[in-house]
């Protein structure tokens, strides 16, 4: 784990959080609202004696938040531990303490109140914040609230940003990308169809493609898309020799002619709500300047 981040800092994909600002962000990532209930949770893993068997979940929290300031990590990668924190926060909150031999007490009447109302206004709260979460309108709508709102959070990465969070940014341009790849397959002769590779220049396009992709014309199945970034690179070059392979990439033209003889341009996968850097080309190249599969070693890229 440490290994991948560190290659993303490298890499300068992520952005580096100061120790208050990643703390500040795990609030803000969960409502601010709502930190009481894990933050309740993390004390009662910590300390109670009934939570003896669970303290281990608290213990990790505690541990892997200076780690992931130290290690420059997005301020999300810790977000899988919050539901147990939230469900112990539940379990502290509520006083559920009781066994069958010996009964949970009653809960006082003013705490049960003030316990209702606090969710309640939980409740309120989560409604209006509901669409920095969900996409429950159109594009336009949701950018419109989410800057009158002011819930359009900061960038976890150092790329350019689309015009929403990136969050929703992210969430844009696959399936054009995936027709697009079926378009130029279509438009190759069958003996190309045969032999031509697909290359994802990330591994959001390599599953788009794989995923999302319509049918050939020709009733067969998209050739699969590799990619040398993450796990797909582990995953291998599928043999592919370069003699013509169908790139969805971001490079320019120009960059693509370093490694192919023959670059045509086919179509562009360019939603004007997508992040910029998929807004992508998709080529069609021949001959490649050396063989795919030779040089696959060299694609690898963790970031």
């Amino acid at each position: 784990m440490s290994g991948f981040i560190q290659t993303g800092a490298k890499a300068h994909n992520n952005l580096i959080l100061p120790p208050a600002d990643f703390l500040r962000e795990q609030v803000m990532m969960l409502s601010p609202f709502s930190c009481c209930i894990w933050a309740v949770g993390l004390l009662w893993l910590l300390t109670a004696p009934r939570a003896k068997n669970l303290r281990w979940i608290g213990i990790t929290y505690v541990v892997f938040v200076p780690l992931m300031v130290l290690l420059h990590a997005k301020d999300y990668y810790l977000a899988p531990i919050y539901p147990m924190l939230f469900a112990a926060g539940g379990v502290a909150l509520l006083g559920v303490r009781g066994t069958a031999a010996a009964p949970a007490k009653a809960t006082p009447r003013a705490y049960a109140i003030g316990l209702g109302c606090y969710v309640a206004f939980l409740v309120a709260t989560d409604i209006l914040i509901v669409p920095a979460a969900i996409p429950v309108f159109t594009p336009e709508h949701q950018l419109e609230y989410l800057v009158r709102t002011h819930l359009q959070g900061k960038p976890d990465e150092k790329w350019a940003q689309g015009k929403m969070k990136q969050f929703f940014s992210d969430r844009f341009d696959w399936q054009e990308i995936a027709n697009g790849v079926t378009a130029a397959y279509n438009s190759l002769s069958p003996e190309d169809q045969k032999r031509v590779g697909i290359f994802g220049g990330n591994y959001g396009d390599a599953s788009a493609i794989n995923l999302l992709a319509p049918a050939p014309a020709n009733g067969s199945k998209l050739p699969v898309a590799v990619s040398g970034q993450n796990s797909y690179w582990l995953w291998g070059s599928q043999g592919y020799s370069g003699d013509v392979m169908i790139l969805a990439v971001r490079a320019t033209p120009e960059q693509v002619r370093e490694y192919y003889n023959d670059v045509t341009v086919f179509t562009k996968a360019d939603s004007p709500w997508a992040m910029p850097g998929e807004q992508i080309n998709i080529y069609i190249c021949r001959h490649r300047k050396g063989n795919f599969a030779q040089d696959w070693p060299d694609m690898k890229e963790y970031i």
